[in-house]
């Protein structure tokens, strides 16, 4: 078990730096080999965020919903016993972006939702300001 969950977070670094340099296809094809070795929290949303890179709205929003559903295991993201919610909050924002894309209502509600939870970050986070721009532009 513990090798499989090894090389599946050695994956994800390794689709991590391919994102950075936008291999998307690279980055893409890591993320989901680490899915297939060990399937964490942490690297669907990766693999989200690697979707809404690559404009790849719908496969983004699936990614996303998934990692909702799941988000229990946000608070244990690492399996390291540190239980903590800091990396749940982006999900909401990252969901938003690729429901934006794809015409979704939902979008507005779940940037209002992510504005919630970060609004008051210290040091500020930029993607409220983001988030609170693409709300101003979304009707109600």
């Amino acid at each position: 078990m513990l090798q499989a969950q090894t090389s599946a977070y050695a994956r994800v670094i390794g689709a991590e730096i391919e994102a950075k340099d936008a291999h998307y296809s690279a980055a893409i094809e890591g993320l989901r080999d680490s899915i297939k070795r060990h399937d964490t929290w942490f690297a669907r949303v990766l693999l989200g965020r690697v979707y809404v890179d690559a404009k790849h709205f719908p496969e983004a929003m699936s990614e996303f919903e998934l990692a909702l559903k799941r988000r229990g295991e946000a608070t244990d993201a690492f399996f390291s016993d540190q239980p903590t919610l800091r990396y749940l909050p982006p999900l909401y924002y990252w969901l938003a972006r690729s429901q934006e894309a794809m015409g979704v209502a939902d979008a507005r509600k779940n940037y209002e939702q992510y504005v919630s939870l970060r609004a008051d970050a210290s040091p500020a986070d930029p993607l409220v300001a983001d988030a609170r721009t693409r709300i101003s532009r979304i009707a109600r």
